[in-house]
């Protein structure tokens, strides 16, 4: 019923932003990202619509940093195939490729064997943060430690296998 409404509200919306603006806001490519903030934006105010990845990279000078890295971390709740759609780990995975760098995606569920979609990416290894079988919602609160452990574990492997300098 939810889903229904929302779409009889889009519809509506849509039909109202075409009939007084001339936009049709339906055949905006990535117009329903961020709950449809985009093509509303577009739609009513005739901004011009930027992938977010591409706008942060910007920003923080994402490309330099990954150039000068040594090695990557990422992550997101759950790497699926929308991970790869232009959303942060995805697009991370693909600065590193572009610069030959490791990159470690952490999340609450990964897949259960690698794709050619994930190398084929950049990834370089995939680690779930659970360290045992638990629901979603207790992943989800504890996700923050549960995170830490993870990554201090794949870090002391990845520290013990460099040379050391003294």
């Amino acid at each position: 019923m939810r889903l229904f409404l929302s779409l009889v509200l889009f519809c509506s919306l849509a039909d109202v932003i075409l009939k007084n603006f001339g936009r049709d806001i339906r055949v905006l490519s990535c117009g329903g990202a961020a709950g449809g903030f985009a093509a509303g934006f577009y739609g009513l105010l005739n901004c011009r619509i930027r992938p977010g990845f591409e706008l942060i990279s910007e920003t923080l000078g994402l490309e330099e940093t990954v150039k000068n890295c040594d090695l990557i971390l990422t992550g997101e709740g759950s790497l699926d195939e929308t991970s790869f759609k232009g959303k942060v780990p995805g697009c991370v995975a693909e600065l590193c490729k572009r610069y030959s760098k490791p990159c470690i995606f952490f999340g609450g569920r990964v897949p259960e064997q690698r794709t050619d979609e994930i190398t084929n990416a950049g990834m370089t290894a995939m680690f779930s943060i659970s360290n045992r079988p638990m629901s979603l919602q207790e992943s989800q609160r504890k996700a923050s430690i549960l995170l830490k452990n993870k990554v201090e574990e794949v870090l002391r492997v990845y520290l013990s296998s460099r040379p050391r300098f003294s």
